[in-house]
C-alpha cells in the first residue's frame, strides 16, 4: 500500500479491520510514507499491530546470498557488506557476483539498485535488451506471442528468451506469458529506450491487440501519444483513436453501472477526442452521470456547462436537451429547497416532453432516468416507480443497458417501499419472476420475497431471496441487487426481526457498492449495518459505525435522512443522551410521513415509539397505535403483530 492506495481502498481495509469477526489476518505492506497522508493508520483498532521492518540483519543477508551463490561461495560475505541489507540489493548483487565469478569486484559495482541492474543488462547480448525493451512496454508482464510480432520475423525469441531467464531477468512464468523477475527489471529495460521508440511500441501492441481488448489498446495508444507530444510531435490521429477505443471501454463500464471505472476511461476519453467529435458528444452525458454518482459533482458540473455550450455551438438540439436533463440531476447533490426540487421535477417532465416529439429514445431512456432521480429525493416512490418503468421501456428500445440496469434496479425498490400494499406487492412478484428480462425476473423474485416474509411466511422469503440470488449471478446483475439489497430487502429483514441475516447482506452489498464507486447508495444506504447491528443488541459496536458514518454524510434523498436519523438516534439513546436521540427519531419520523414509503413509516415511528417509551410512555402508546394502524393496512403482519405485543405488554406495565 501507499501512494497507489486510495482513500476508498484505505477506508475498506480499516473498516474490515474493525468489524470482521471471522478469523480472518490482514497483512497490509507499505512504506513509511503512507503514515504521511493517513497518520491514523491502525489507530484505535484494538487488534492491530504494526512492525517496522528494517534492513535485513546479517544472518538474514547470509541466507539470501547463499540461496543464489552456494552456502560456500567466498563471494557471499562482501555481497553482504556491500548491499547494507536492503533484500532486492543482496540478491541482484549476488547474480552479479555469480555471473562474473573471480572477477567479480564489489567495490566497481553501481551504488544503486538501477544502476546495477542497468549494468547487468549491458553485459546481455544486445538480442536480450532488444526483447526486454519490446516487453517492458507492454508491463510487468508479456504476451509471448505479441512480442513476437514487434519484432523482426527472423529474431531468435526463444534463445534470447531463455538466455534473459538465465541471467535472471525474466522468465515465462507460464505457457505463452512472460513476466520480469522484478518491477525494476522492466522498469529499468523500459528508461533504456528512446521516447520515440516507446511510443511506436505503444502504437504498434494497440495494432496487434484483439479487437475487443479496447482498454489494453486505448491505454497504449494514449500514452503513444503522450510520448509523441512530449516530443513536440502532437499527433491528433492517435490522440482520437485512443479516445475511440477509451470510450467504449468507459461505455461498457458505464452500461454495467462500475462508475469508477467509467468516470476515469469517460474522463480519459474526453480528454482526447476533439470537442467536435460525436463520440464525445454521446459520452458526456453518461460522463457526468459517472461523476456524479462516484462523488464528483463539481467536476460532473463544469463537464455538463461544457457540453451544453459544445451543443449550442454546433446547433445540436437535441444533444442540448440530453445535457439539461442531466444538469438537473445534479440538484440531488445541492441539497436543493422542496420548491427547488418541484421546479426540477416541472423541468424534466418539460425535457422529456420535448424529447418525446423528437422520438429521441436514447434521450428519453436517460431523461426518465433524471426524473425517477428528482422524485425519489423527494421520498415519491409511487412516480420514482412509473418514472423508472418509462426509462427502462425506452432503454429496451433504443438499447441503452446502463438505464436498462438501472431503471430495473430503481422500479423494484420503489415499488418495495412506496405505497403499494403487500397483497399487491405479492401479485406484482408473481407475475414478474415469470419475465423472460432477467432484471424483471430477479426483481419479481425480490418483491414476492419481501411480501412473503412481511406476511409472516419466512420460508417464502428464504426461497425467493435464493431465487433472486440465482438470478443475479446467472446474468451479472451486480449493480441492481445491491440497490434491492440495500434500500429494501435489508430494512425487510429488519421487520422481520431477522438482524443476523439483515447484517450479512448489507456488509455484503455495501462491499460491491463500494467497488463500483455508487457514493450516492452507499452515503443513504450504509446506514442499515448499524440500524441491524443495534437490533441485535450490538448497541456499541453500532454507535461506532454511526458515529464514523455522520463524519462523511452528505445529505442528498429523503430515504437516506430517515435512515440516518434512525441510526444516529440509537447511537445517541446508547450513550445515555436520550434528548437528542429522541430530536433524532422525530427527525426520521416527520421526514418518513412526509414521503409515500410504507417501509420507512414503519420503521421510523417503531423506532420512535421505543424511544418515546422511556421519556413519555403516554406519546409511546400513541406512536404505536399510529404503526400498529399503519402496518394493518400495508398488510405488514410481522410488523403489526410486533407493535401490538409491545403496546400490550406496555399497557399491563401500566
Amino acid at each position: 500500500m501507499g501512494e497507489g492506495a486510495t482513500t476508498a481502498l484505505l477506508d475498506l481495509v480499516e473498516d474490515t479491520a474493525r468489524w470482521v469477526r471471522a478469523p480472518v489476518l490482514l497483512l497490509c505492506g507499505t512504506r513509511p510514507d503512507l503514515l504521511d497522508v493517513r497518520r491514523s493508520w491502525g489507530g484505535g483498532l484494538s487488534r492491530s499491530l504494526t512492525i517496522t521492518v528494517g534492513p535485513l540483519d546479517g544472518d538474514g543477508s547470509r541466507a539470501l546470498a547463499a540461496s543464489v551463490l552456494g552456502p560456500d561461495a567466498p563471494q557471499a560475505e562482501r555481497v553482504v557488506d556491500a548491499a547494507e541489507g536492503n533484500p532486492l540489493f543482496v540478491e541482484q548483487l549476488a547474480i552479479e557476483a555469480r555471473e562474473l565469478g573471480d572477477r567479480w569486484d564489489p567495490t566497481d559495482s553501481p551504488t544503486t539498485i538501477r544502476a546495477l541492474l542497468e549494468a547487468r543488462l549491458d553485459r546481455c547480448s544486445s538480442d536480450v535488451g532488444r526483447a526486454l525493451g519490446a516487453a517492458s512496454v507492454q508491463g510487468s508482464r508479456f504476451r509471448i506471442e505479441i512480442l513476437r510480432r514487434l519484432l523482426p520475423e527472423a529474431f531468435p525469441l526463444d534463445d534470447v528468451l531463455r538466455e534473459a531467464e538465465r541471467a535472471q531477468l525474466a522468465t515465462e512464468v507460464e505457457p505463452g506469458l512472460g513476466a520480469f523477475s522484478h518491477a525494476l527489471v522492466r522498469e529499468t529495460a523500459y528508461r533504456r529506450l528512446p521516447k520515440a521508440t516507446r511510443a511506436d511500441l505503444h502504437a504498434a501492441i494497440a495494432g496487434v491487440l484483439p479487437e475487443d481488448d479496447d482498454e489494453q489498446a486505448g491505454a497504449h495508444l494514449e500514452r503513444a501519444a503522450s510520448l509523441r507530444a512530449e516530443l513536440g510531435r502532437p499527433d491528433t490521429e492517435l490522440e482520437r483513436q485512443a479516445g475511440e477505443r477509451l470510450a467504449r471501454t468507459g461505455t461498457r463500464a458505464f452500461a454495467r453501472l462500475d462508475l469508477t471505472t467509467a468516470a476515469a476511461e469517460l474522463e480519459r476519453a474526453a480528454r482526447l477526442l476533439p470537442r467536435d467529435s460525436l463520440i464525445r458528444s454521446a459520452l458526456l452525458p453518461d460522463l457526468a452521470v459517472a461523476l456524479m454518482e462516484s462523488g464528483r459533482p463539481d467536476d460532473a458540473a463544469m463537464i455538463l456547462a461544457g457540453a451544453v455550450d459544445d451543443a449550442d455551438a454546433q446547433g445540436s438540439t437535441q444533444d442540448a436537451l440530453r445535457i439539461r436533463l442531466q444538469q438537473l440531476a445534479l440538484l440531488v447533490y445541492t441539497e436543493a429547497s422542496l420548491e427547488q426540487i418541484g421546479s426540477g421535477i416541472a423541468e424534466g417532465y418539460r425535457l422529456v416532453e420535448e424529447l418525446t416529439r423528437r422520438e429521441d429514445d436514447v434521450g428519453l431512456a436517460q431523461g426518465w432516468t433524471v426524473v425517477d432521480y428528482l422524485h425519489w429525493l423527494i421520498g415519491e416512490m409511487a412516480l420514482a416507480e412509473q418514472a423508472a418503468g418509462k426509462s427502462m421501456a425506452y432503454a429496451v428500445r433504443a438499447g441503452r443497458t446502463r438505464e436498462h440496469v438501472q431503471a430495473g434496479g430503481d422500479q423494484t425498490t420503489a415499488m418495495l417501499l412506496g405505497p403499494r400494499s403487500i397483497a399487491e406487492l405479492a401479485a406484482i412478484g408473481a407475475e414478474h419472476r415469470r419475465d423472460l428480462d432477467p432484471i424483471v425476473a430477479s426483481g419479481g423474485e425480490a418483491i414476492a420475497a419481501v411480501a412473503g416474509g412481511l406476511a409472516g411466511d419466512t420460508t417464502a422469503y428464504l426461497d425467493g431471496e435464493a431465487r433472486w440470488r440465482a438470478i443475479v449471478e446467472a446474468n451479472g446483475l451486480e449493480w441492481p441487487a445491491a440497490d434491492t439489497a440495500l434500500a429494501a430487502l435489508v430494512p425487510a429483514l429488519v421487520i422481520m426481526d431477522e438482524y443476523q441475516r439483515a447484517e450479512a447482506m448489507a456488509r455484503e452489498f455495501l462491499d460491491t457498492m463500494e467497488r463500483l464507486g455508487d457514493v450516492w447508495l452507499l452515503n443513504g444506504t450504509s446506514w442499515w449495518l448499524a440500524i441491524a447491528l443495534h437490533r441485535h443488541s450490538r448497541a456499541d459496536e453500532a454507535a461506532v459505525i454511526a458515529d464514523s458514518l455522520e463524519a462523511r454524510y452528505r445529505r442528498m434523498e429523503a430515504i437516506g435522512s430517515v435512515n440516518r436519523a434512525i441510526a444516529l438516534s440509537n447511537a445517541r439513546a446508547t450513550r445515555g443522551n436520550l434528548d437528542d436521540a429522541i430530536v433524532l427519531a422525530d427527525e426520521a419520523a416527520t421526514v418518513a410521513r412526509s414521503t409515500d414509503s410504507m417501509m420507512f413509516r414503519s420503521l421510523a415511528l417503531e423506532n420512535l415509539g421505543l424511544l418515546q417509551r422511556r421519556t413519555d410512555p403516554s406519546e409511546a402508546v400513541a406512536t404505536f397505535e399510529e404503526v400498529t394502524a399503519l402496518n394493518d393496512t400495508w398488510g405488514n403482519t410481522v410488523g403489526a403483530a410486533r407493535t401490538r405485543r409491545t403496546l400490550g405488554a406496555w399497557r399491563e406495565d401500566g
